[in-house]
């Protein structure tokens, strides 16, 4: 998580359509992005550093990925 990945669009994002987000990975920017989506009030997960296997069981149940660089 850092900056340049717009992490913080994807929990404004999150927060605006009222759905529950998963933010995967870490980085220099996961306490602020957690802060912000308590401030938001967005319902984003945020489960840390996945290997593959654990990023890929994580993905089949979604419904939609965003990938927000800047």
């Amino acid at each position: 998580m850092t900056a340049l990945k717009g992490a913080d669009r994807f929990v404004r994002l999150v927060a605006e359509a009222g759905v529950q987000g998963v933010m995967i990975g870490d980085g220099p920017e996961r306490r602020r992005l957690e802060g912000l989506a308590r401030e938001l009030g967005a319902r984003v997960r945020f489960t840390g550093q996945l290997g593959s296997d654990e990023t890929q069981a994580e993905m089949l149940g979604m419904d939609l990925c965003l990938l927000l660089p800047r």
